[in-house]
């Protein structure tokens, strides 16, 4: 005769294995796609031959951290306007500039080529955090293994694995539109 705790056991034990066999592909698939997001980072070999990368470095070599919150929203003074420092034409977002430059600032690296190695670095990141994201929205919405091919997919996806090799304001602008997505499913589904 089996024992009902016995029984019950064996019923976890897959369970169990479905678990960490769906954490294992979730690690693999954010190693994966840090991998090709990360690899060849220096790829022109400080040549900056992207145009608006090249832009958005000499913006944030030539902007600096403001010394309180009031000299920032004072925007004809603030000394993270680029319209301030020469750049009047500016049609990029901000906020991954100013995320850039005072990264830069704590890590000592905001020469030219250190700070756009560091854009580029952070612009990769910032797409890994994406394919986390999608992966919960699609678990929210429909199941874990759902969220799971959604993160393979765009982990495995060429554009943003090639944006995300720029130290552009694209990648950034797209997390934070999947965090919109997820904002909204959240909302959904409380």
């Amino acid at each position: 005769m089996i024992d009902r705790n016995e029984s019950l056991s064996h019923q976890k034990k897959p369970k169990l294995r479905v678990e960490i066999l769906l954490v294992f592909l979730l690690i693999f698939t954010l190693a994966g796609g840090a991998y090709l997001r990360l690899v060849g980072i220096n790829w022109d070999e400080d040549q900056h031959m992207h145009p608006d990368e090249r832009f958005l470095s000499l913006v944030l070599t030539s902007i600096s951290p403001v010394e309180s919150w009031t000299d920032y929203f004072d925007t004809s003074q603030s000394s993270l306007n680029p319209a301030n420092r020469g750049y009047t034409f500016f049609v990029y977002g901000t906020l991954p500039l100013f995320i850039v430059r005072y990264l830069g600032e704590v890590l000592g690296r905001v020469d030219y080529h250190a700070i756009t190695i560091l854009g580029r670095q952070v612009s990769a990141i910032s797409d890994v955090l994406t394919v986390l994201i999608l992966y919960d929205v699609g678990k929210r919405l429909y199941n874990r293994w759902v969220g799971l091919l959604g993160a393979v997919f765009y982990s495995l996806a060429v554009l943003p694995i090639q944006l995300s090799h720029f130290a552009t304001v694209d990648t950034m602008a797209n997390t934070f539109a999947v965090l919109a997505i997820f904002g909204a499913v959240w909302a959904l589904r409380r």
